[in-house]
């Protein structure tokens, strides 16, 4: 029998702590079992620090759109595994992606005029 598991998990577990679930689960059901277990790990999970550059965010958004941001860690892969590592505070800010990865997959042009004017402002908040 061939098992295929994809674990999303957070900065609370580590990949050797699910494994040891794992294998200890696999055991309890019954000892005799024999695997042979072949681990993956596509990407850690990260937490950004939140400082300047979220709060800059959040405020311009607010400003600009009338809406206060939600925050969310939502929205799939995200570049910024790659850069919390070396300890800088990341945001990401995009367009609305509701047809993303879809057959006719679009975005306003006004959505890419607010973001734009959004970017613009979120780096002159913190050049500041």
């Amino acid at each position: 029998m061939e098992i295929q598991f994809n674990f999303r998990f957070n900065t609370e577990h580590t990949p050797e702590s699910l494994q040891q679930t794992v294998v200890e689960s696999l055991s309890t059901v019954n000892p005799k079992i024999r695997t042979d277990i072949a681990w993956w790990i596509s990407g850690l999970p990260f937490l950004s620090k939140q400082g300047i550059l979220t709060q800059n965010t959040l405020d311009v958004v607010q400003e600009v759109t009338g809406f206060l941001p939600e925050q969310s860690t939502g929205g799939g892969t995200s570049d910024a595994r790659f850069i919390v590592p070396t300890g800088t505070e990341t945001v990401e800010l995009g367009h609305l992606n509701t047809t993303a990865h879809k057959y006719d997959e679009r975005v306003r042009v006004l959505d890419l005029e607010t973001l734009a004017l959004l970017y613009e402002r979120i780096i002159d908040c913190v050049l500041k």
